[in-house]
């Protein structure tokens, strides 16, 4: 049998195939990654939350870590919500009212 053949025959058979596997890209591991992330959050109740915050509130956020040596603005928002969540109702609306100011208008301040 010459080589031409015994390749020749190979190529026939098609249970026997060349075991070369196809090279992911880097956008292939980054999905397979995400994925997988999404996957293990979805096991343990992990939900993202985005938000938007003024400026002075994020300012307040970084000072108030700073001071706590936290460096995860994750883990402040955790201990955040964990607090609320074992406060009394009472003080849960307490805390979730919107802030203002001692500072009012009147109507005789305004016509001032």
């Amino acid at each position: 049998m010459t080589g031409s053949d015994y390749f020749g025959w190979l190529c026939h058979l098609p249970e026997l195939k060349l075991m070369t596997k196809a090279k992911k890209t880097a956008a292939d591991h980054s999905k397979d990654y995400r994925q997988r992330e999404q996957e293990k959050a979805a096991k343990l109740g992990i939900e993202k939350v985005t938000i938007d915050m003024a400026t002075g509130v994020k300012a307040g956020m970084t000072a108030a870590m700073k001071r706590n040596g936290i460096r995860n603005a994750q883990e402040a928002w955790q201990n955040l919500g964990l607090h609320l969540m074992r406060a009394s109702p009472e003080d849960q609306d307490r805390m979730l009212r919107p802030d203002s100011s001692d500072f009012t208008i009147s109507p005789t301040d305004a016509a001032v």
